[in-house]
């Protein structure tokens, strides 16, 4: 028997099998290590810049830290529709009113508050195009960008956009500068409380004559209506 029949050489066949076999590994592990890199870019970015905040604005917080303040207000800024008054006060007054509404929770539910406005702020470093966090970018940028965690395959990140987006109109539309935009003239309200002339002008048809008695007190006892 010849020394070739002795130690047949692979044949052309079986090579390729051998290769399709070992590619799909070196894609596996090089994207892996740049999934890595990435990874770990992002992280480090992230907390080197994570307490470079203008926090001054915000003193006297009840329930949100001067960090998450500064976060939510850029969030607020690029939520609102497109005729709401984005001015500094009313951002800033979206953020106080979230903060009264976030005082007194349990502190489990404000921790996550506080974790959904850190992933908000930092999951851009990740994202294409943006290589910077949600507040340094403009506010078209971060309308899209907050799009995306709308329409988001991931269930949490959908859900938390709809529970900040709720929170953040809640806000907004307790404020009488948001009424006029949506045709909207606030409630009904007596003189004094504080409404709008339009809201106590439809108030007063409703108050009764101070010697106005009720319907039921000029009925017949026993009879029901």
């Amino acid at each position: 028997m010849s020394r070739d029949a002795e130690n047949p050489s692979p044949s052309a066949a079986d090579a390729p099998k051998s290769d399709a076999r070992e590619q799909p590994t070196s894609r596996s592990r090089r994207r892996f290590l740049k999934l890595g890199i990435a990874a770990g870019a992002v992280g480090g970015v992230g907390l080197y810049r994570f307490g470079c905040y203008d926090t001054a604005p915000y003193d006297g917080l009840k329930a949100l830290s001067p960090r998450a303040a500064v976060i939510l207000e850029a969030v607020v800024e690029a939520m609102l529709p497109p005729a709401a008054d984005r001015s500094l006060d009313t951002r800033r007054h979206c953020v106080y009113a979230t903060d009264t509404y976030l005082f007194g929770l349990d502190d489990s539910m404000v921790s996550q508050f506080h974790l959904l406005l850190y992933a908000v702020e930092h999951a851009t470093l990740a994202s294409w195009p943006h290589f910077r966090r949600l507040t340094r970018l403009s506010v078209a940028d971060r309308a899209r960008y907050l799009r995306r965690w709308q329409t988001a395959p991931i269930g949490k990140m959908r859900l938390g956009l709809d529970s900040l987006k709720t929170i953040v109109f809640m806000a907004y539309y307790s404020t009488k500068k948001s009424f006029a935009p949506i045709g909207y003239h606030g409630p009904i309200t007596p003189p004094g409380f504080g409404g709008l002339p339009e809201s106590q002008a439809r108030y007063d048809p409703l108050l009764a004559s101070s010697d106005a008695r009720p319907d039921f007190a000029a009925r017949p006892k026993g009879r029901q209506p």
